[in-house]
């Protein structure tokens, strides 16, 4: 009997197609993981004319690393932004942060941890807004298991029966095409359906501090990335 992730899913649906239809011009987010690459080859199976943005934090994971250069050879139009500010100064920032939640004067949420904001946030908004007008679409990858606060703004678009959102600091119009993924159902699926394109594992940085933190909750990362993550980042 097939297993059944090999069976066909209709992850990304008619309705997404019909509503991203209007924009002229449209740029897919990829990070070198599953999910952005799932995108990137249904992107092209639809015929959808379109361009790539990574972020590159000069901290990724070689597998992440692999796959953008495999994601290259298709020839789309390509943009990359790099982190403009002192990787010293941020990692000193976010061990400072790490400091202060571990002794309890700030909370230990996401948010408190500054190495993302200045390796991926800051250069991504920085470069939507130098490079893109309010006439563009944005696509991202985000999916409603990344974390609480992810699925909850996704949960307002599937009540509104929409695909896109307005980021009113971007002032730009952004797609979250796997708005109704299933973690337990599709995630197999979509590691089966990308491994036939390209071979693709994970995307993230070598070692970060959210692992350090939450390491007894992250149970799928690789104990190597763990141990190099709780080494950098963890308690003093």
């Amino acid at each position: 009997m097939k297993q059944s992730y090999l069976q066909e899913r209709k992850i990304i649906t008619k309705a997404f197609w019909d509503e991203i239809s209007v924009f002229n011009r449209i740029i897919l987010t990829v990070s070198g993981g599953i999910d952005s690459t799932y995108l990137f080859l249904k992107f092209h199976e639809q015929g959808v004319k379109f361009e790539l943005f990574h972020n590159h934090t000069l901290r990724e994971l070689q597998t992440a690393q692999y796959t953008i250069q495999e994601i290259l050879r298709h020839g789309n139009q390509f943009y990359v932004a790099y982190p403009g500010d002192d990787l010293a100064m941020i990692t000193r920032k976010t061990k400072e942060a790490l400091k202060k939640i571990n002794m309890g004067i700030i909370h230990k949420v996401k948010k408190n941890i500054p190495c993302c904001y200045y390796l991926k946030e800051k250069p991504y908004h920085q470069w939507i807004k130098q490079n893109t007008d309010s006439m563009d679409l944005i696509v991202s990858g985000l999916a409603p298991y990344e974390g609480m606060q992810r699925n909850i703004h996704l949960g307002v678009l599937r009540k509104r029966n929409t695909y896109l959102r307005f980021l009113k600091q971007l002032k730009r119009w952004v797609a979250y095409p796997l708005r109704d993924m299933n973690f337990q159902a599709d995630r197999k699926y979509l590691e089966y359906y990308v491994n036939q394109f390209i071979k693709t594992q994970r995307s993230g940085c070598y070692s970060c501090p959210i692992i350090a933190l939450w390491e007894d909750l992250l149970i799928e990362e690789d104990d190597e990335r763990r141990n190099r993550s709780l080494k950098v980042w963890g308690h003093d």
